[in-house]
């Protein structure tokens, strides 16, 4: 029993590290090709996706902007004002006596 276990996982290991060809991309290599010589080989692409992060449109300076000095603000007035020390008095998280 033991020995069909240990020839099972050696056969499975070996599978593993066959080396596999990836499909045909016409000379285009991953890491190494570059966007002008794709586009040189084969044209401008038939379609443009506006890319949004977090839902957001990120081609609208104005609104990134906006959103990032607002943010910063929110945390700003949030550590400011929220998380003030006590006025005399134990310091937080003093155990209650």
């Amino acid at each position: 029993m033991r020995h069909r276990l240990v020839l099972f996982v050696g056969l499975l290991l070996a599978a593993m590290t066959v080396s596999v060809d990836a499909a045909e991309w016409g000379l285009i290599r991953p890491g190494v090709s570059t966007t002008a010589t794709v586009r040189a080989k084969y044209g401008a692409p038939t379609r443009v996706d506006r890319q949004k992060v977090d839902n957001y449109d990120t081609e609208n300076w104005v609104y990134v902007v906006f959103a990032g000095v607002g943010s910063w603000i929110g945390a700003f007035i949030s550590l400011t004002f929220q998380h003030r020390k006590p006025r005399g008095g134990a310091p937080m998280g003093a155990s209650p006596e």
